[in-house]
């Protein structure tokens, strides 16, 4: 354990001297020593996207691959068909693409290592089919390669993942006909990171058909639609540290009862939402970025279930997060919801779930919106600050519990006033709530058992610092009773 841990600080310090590519040729080199080729290989590719000597890394790839019994084959545009290649090599092989366009498709079905230089122009592309496809690979590296379909064919993807599990690092993908890349199938677990997926006239990737995966600082920009899809049943993506920005309506689009993990990832300014979950989708999203969608940040609809905690979701055109629809439902715990144009939380049309935990602070309109008389989360231990119009608006006859909330700074704290398109008020159970300092601190609703109007002694909340004082009375409020409590 301990030999691995060193080898891998002492990987990541070569790494960052890119200045001293001898010191990677040493690192790989002890790699090879401890018969962790394939190491040496990641290692020194990656070097290669660093811009570390060609003749060098290349030839230490030609001498670990030769090493091992395999070949090390360079192709150029003049030379030998990629095609007929491809059909005659054999798992280990490595693959070389000089610079340049290489007409498809291409269909490769034995896990090799295909690598070009990065940002160099290395190629492949097609005007009739899908270029490139890899299938039943269960292994194998893709990196340093750009995938581009240019006909008119539609949904003509530029690069196919079908029953594969290979490495695709430093790639970018575009399609003038649908997609820029897929991935299906069960036995499909590919390992994508750091790849561009754009301008393509769908989504940037789809994920469908019980496939996984792990996808790392990937960027998903300017796609025609969404950046990424993920359908059906058991398919089960991870994704981690990935940018989504600027699509032309989603940045992650869930549904058909997919799952999998959203976790640190980044949306920004797409053009409708940020996420959308529908049709049985059960993502579990956590720590996530969600800024300037022109919509919603997160939005749950059509029996959408998610886990949603601790993501930060600020000035997105309407609400941070919106749950929507009979049998949609959201665990919404510890996120941030700060400075969006209308509420942080919407709760419509017999949605159901937990509000626990939130900071919901200075939304343009609203902390927390409930509507619709079977609309029934538990509101409970938020913090809803200075929102510019009501705290906790609940109407329609919704009738949440709201139980163990501070409420303070808002234009009103709780109200169940009717408004204009709605004109039955709402009926909140309100227990153990501290509401202080709103203009208004009740609003057509009646004071809650045990709630309180007194200074919850916040730390310092102008800069966000929500914590209590030790002499805080909120500390006095009963806890909320097992039968109240989220589940």
């Amino acid at each position: 354990m301990s030999e691995s841990f060193n080898l891998d600080a002492l990987k990541r310090s070569v790494l960052a001297q890119t200045q001293h590519p001898s010191k990677l040729l040493e690192m790989a080199d002890l790699c090879v020593t401890l018969h962790r080729e394939e190491e040496a290989i990641d290692l020194l590719l990656e070097g290669l996207h660093r811009k570390f000597s060609l003749d060098l890394i290349l030839d230490s790839l030609r001498k670990i691959i030769q090493g091992r019994g395999n070949r090390f084959y360079m192709v150029s545009r003049v030379g030998p068909s990629l095609a007929t290649l491809f059909e005659t090599c054999h798992s280990g092989d490595m693959v070389f693409l000089e610079s340049g366009f290489y007409e498809g498709p291409f269909v490769l079905k034995c896990p090799i290592t295909l690598f070009g230089i990065p940002h160099s122009k290395t190629l492949i592309y097609s005007y009739t089919d899908t270029p490139f496809e890899i299938r039943n690979c269960l292994g194998g590296r893709i990196f340093g390669i750009q995938f581009e379909y240019w006909g008119t064919l539609k949904n003509t993807v530029a690069c196919w993942v079908i029953q594969s599990s290979p490495n695709i690092n430093h790639c970018e993908f575009s399609s003038k006909g649908l997609t820029g890349c897929e991935v299906k199938g069960r036995k499909s677990n590919p390992y994508f990171v750091e790849n561009i997926f754009s301008r393509s006239l769908a989504c940037g990737m789809n994920i469908l058909e019980e496939a996984g995966g792990i996808y790392i600082k990937n960027s998903f920009i300017q796609n025609g639609m969404h950046g990424l899809s993920i359908k059906g049943k058991r398919t089960h993506p991870q994704l981690y540290q990935n940018c989504f920005e600027e699509n032309s309506q989603l940045g992650i689009h869930i549904l058909d009862q997919a799952s999998g993990k959203i976790c640190q990832n980044y949306f920004l300014r797409n053009k409708l939402h940020g996420l959308e979950i529908k049709e049985e989708a059960s993502p579990e999203i956590y720590q996530n970025y969600l800024k300037d969608n022109k919509e919603l940040g997160i939005h749950i609809m059509d029996r959408g279930r998610a886990r949603c905690y601790r993501n930060r979701l600020v000035h997105n055109g309407l609400h941070g997060i919106e749950v929507k629809g009979l049998g949609s439902w959201a665990e919404i715990r510890e996120n941030y919801c700060g400075m969006n144009s209308e509420s942080g939380i919407l709760f419509q049309d017999h949605a159901s779930g937990i509000i626990h935990k939130n900071q919901i602070v200075k939304n343009v309109l609203n902390g927390i919106e409930i509507r619709g008389q079977r609309t029934i989360p538990q509101i409970t231990e938020n913090v809803v600050y200075g929102n510019r119009g009501r705290g906790i608006f609940v109407y329609q006859e919704a009738k949440p519990l709201v139980a163990r909330n501070i409420v303070m700074k808002n234009q009103t704290g709780i109200s169940g006033i009717e408004v204009d398109n709605y004109p039955k008020i709402g009926m909140p159970q309100l227990k153990h709530n501290c509401v202080f300092g709103n203009k208004e601190n009740y609003e057509m609703v009646t004071k809650g058992e045990g709630d309180i109007c007194e200074d919850p002694q916040f730390i310092e909340p102008d800069k966000g610092d929500f914590r209590l004082n030790k002499t805080s009375p909120v500390q006095k409020l009963p806890p909320i009773s097992i039968e109240e409590l989220p589940s």
